[in-house]
């Protein structure tokens, strides 16, 4: 291939990982209503359970975004966040780009995924888990999204004989 050909496959692939990455974030953005926790709640939402209600916090549309783009071949990040002037807030990252459901100023705490737990803490890395408040509830998200996906299994029917 020469070079020009080259170039522009690569650019293309740009285009659709950007555009990939965009739509998640419009989709999100778009067609969940926002409804605020209720006073001392946190709660933290699966992908199904905010889309089956069709509303859910900050919280509901990062988490979504977040396993959208998992799904989609996508390594994004949550952050964890301390709105200037405001509550706590979570939101999705991905290649760089910052997928926030507002426009405010956040002064990012933590940032995670699903494997690693803790990444960085005050953007340093972390070789430790903290305790913390928070990472019972992205451990609980991820329990319930196990459970919803073993509900979706087909289930096998056994005759009276043991044979399918």
């Amino acid at each position: 291939m020469n070079d020009l050909v080259t170039k522009h496959r690569d650019y293309l692939l740009l285009l659709l990982s950007e555009c990939a990455i965009q739509q998640v974030d419009y989709f999100w953005n778009s067609f969940i209503d926002y409804e605020a926790d209720r006073p001392g709640e946190d709660l933290w939402q699966t992908p199904r359970e905010t889309l089956e209600k069709g509303f859910g916090n900050c919280d509901a549309v990062a988490i979504g975004k977040y396993f959208d783009l998992i799904a989609l071949g996508y390594t994004p990040l949550l952050d964890y966040c301390k709105v200037v002037g405001g509550p706590y807030h979570l939101r999705c990252q991905c290649g760089g780009v910052m997928l926030d459901s507002q426009d405010r100023s956040a002064e990012t705490i933590f940032t995670f995924d699903q494997h690693t737990g803790y990444i960085a803490i005050n953007g340093r890395p972390v070789t430790t888990q903290p305790t913390s408040k928070i990472l019972p509830r992205w451990v609980a998200v991820q329990d319930r999204m196990k459970l919803e996906a073993a509900e979706d299994k087909p289930k096998t029917h056994r005759s009276e004989h043991g044979h399918n």
